[in-house]
């Protein structure tokens, strides 16, 4: 079985899940967003996650993560609160509350959100920029 894995997103795999079409979306709903070439994918499922947004302290989101989601052949946009991030018994760790589904509406199933788990324990604090070698991440929804 594939698992998710961290890389730096190819032309072919932009042009594949319209990347560039999700991120003039995303920059007229996030402005400013954070642009990325990276992402965690695990190409079996055909699923991916890709940071949208990383909030900021002069907009009140210090603590805030937006991410794109592209699950059953759908893109989720999905706001996340980082509640914790430190060290923990050893490993840098981060608690993801889950706080909306900005798209689609109708939000996502039990097996989606367990794979969106594990995309967000391989994207571990940073994804392909992370230097972390032993992370461990919580959540809540």
């Amino acid at each position: 079985m594939m698992t998710f894995v961290n890389e730096y997103i190819t032309p072919e795999d932009s042009e594949k899940y319209g990347i560039d079409e999700l991120d003039k979306l995303y920059q007229r709903l996030f402005l400013p967003m954070s642009h990325g070439s990276v992402w965690t994918i695990d190409r079996q499922r055909n699923s991916y996650l890709r940071v949208v947004k990383l909030g900021r302290e002069p907009e009140g989101e210090g603590n805030i993560n937006y991410f794109s989601f592209y699950y059953a052949q759908e893109v989720y946009v999905i706001k996340f609160s980082i509640e914790a991030k430190g060290v923990y018994k050893g490993h840098l760790g981060k608690s993801y509350k889950l706080l909306k589904i900005l798209m689609p509406a109708h939000g996502l199933c039990d097996e989606g959100l367990n794979v969106l788990k594990e995309a967000l324990n391989e994207f571990k604090d940073l994804g392909l920029l992370s230097r972390c070698t032993s992370f461990k991440a919580e959540f809540e929804f």
